[in-house]
């Protein structure tokens, strides 16, 4: 590696460009090396509390089995080092989970972590430069399939020292067929308007061009090629002219394909008791939904009964995401407030659901997970 010739006690002279090639470089350290391990913190979402908030354990359950194939973009990079910032990436990782622990694999490199209620944290340090990189991870999932979050390192040498990072955008891969996401819709970009035309075609020659940079749900809705045997889509991590022609094919009606119907009716056991929701007739939200309280206790309060909820028009499933929020009013029992939170998330077969809940139950707050089928 290149070195400044002449030292000084300024910070940013003095020490080796990191900003160049691989692993001598902090860009493709940050890109490739932190990548996988800002996602191993992302899978900490994924484990969000399996316990009432007030459970004390600090090994709490992991919620999901991450395993499979993740999409990841990296935006907003920053350094203070002498080449400054480094470009984003895109690209994709595979994650081995087993309980609370985690293996990642992704371009070349292999990481290992640990699940813990709803927060990954995963520090890492090594040699570079003459000096230590250390590095430091948080992330949040927003749901079992995507979730985003931040990754911040330190280069020093004992004397001299510069740092930076990035943020990171994480969704899952569907297994099979691409899952209900994969649907060719990526314009107007960055603002997905639920159709596919032309205009999707273009975007997408546009990110196979490299003229536009995909993010991780551009590649998630717009890797739709190669199609299988039966004209469904089989993604391959990555948007290329192909794509870009199979989207026009869908957007002039020679090529279609449906997403994975959603059954009516579903069953889920949780801390409380058991939930039942019923989804509409084309899948896009859940119109009913009714709590069976088996003498649960939260904070002071303890609940039997069943409670139930409807909505006409259905509370929103959106890339086969829901969230619903019941207030019960009157309150079951006492005085104060009593809000029930539920998120969940269809797999990507249409045959199975899992989520979270939060009560906010007269000031005491309540969590848990839950897993539903039909």
């Amino acid at each position: 590696m290149k070195k400044k010739d002449n030292k000084s006690s300024t910070q940013t002279q003095g020490f080796p460009l990191l900003c160049r090639k691989a692993k001598a470089n902090r860009r493709w350290a940050v890109t490739v090396r932190f990548i996988p391990i800002a996602v191993l913190l992302f899978l900490t979402a994924l484990s969000s509390s399996a316990a009432i908030k007030n459970n004390t354990n600090k090994d709490a359950q992991a919620t999901y089995d991450a395993s499979g194939t993740w999409l990841y973009s990296t935006s907003n990079t920053w350094s203070n080092c002498p080449d400054g910032s480094y470009p984003t990436e895109t690209g994709s990782i595979t994650i081995m989970q087993t309980g609370n622990t985690f293996t990642l694999y992704g371009d070349g490199e292999t990481a290992t972590g640990t699940v813990n209620g709803a927060i990954y944290t995963f520090p890492e340090s090594y040699s570079e430069d003459g000096g230590t990189v250390t590095v430091s991870n948080t992330f949040t999932l927003t749901s079992s399939t995507s979730g985003n979050g931040t990754t911040n390192w330190t280069w020093t040498d004992g004397t001299d020292s510069c740092n930076g990072g990035h943020e990171l955008t994480l969704l899952k891969q569907s297994e099979t067929n691409g899952g209900s996401e994969c649907d060719g819709d990526v314009a107007p970009l960055g603002n997905r308007d639920g159709s596919v035309n032309v205009g999707d075609a273009l975007v997408a020659l546009r990110f196979a061009l490299s003229l536009e940079t995909p993010t991780a749900e551009d590649i998630a809705h717009g890797d739709v090629a190669p199609l299988d045997a039966n004209n469904r889509p089989s993604p391959d991590g990555q948007i290329t002219v192909g794509d870009a022609l199979v989207i026009l094919r869908k957007a002039l009606g020679l090529v279609s394909w449906t997403k994975p119907s959603l059954p009516s009716e579903w069953n889920a056991s949780t801390d409380f008791g058991e939930m039942e929701f019923t989804v509409n007739s084309d899948g896009t939200g859940v119109i009913e939904i009714t709590y069976i309280f088996s003498n649960w206790t939260c904070g002071s309060a303890t609940m039997s009964g069943t409670v139930k909820f409807s909505k006409s028009s259905g509370w929103p499933i959106t890339d086969r995401q829901f969230t619903i929020k019941n207030t019960f009013d009157p309150p079951p029992i006492g005085s104060g407030s009593q809000v029930m939170t539920i998120n969940g998330t269809f797999d990507e077969t249409g045959a199975h659901a899992s989520g979270t809940w939060e009560a906010d139950w007269y000031g005491s707050l309540c969590s848990g997970t839950w897993q539903a089928a039909p």
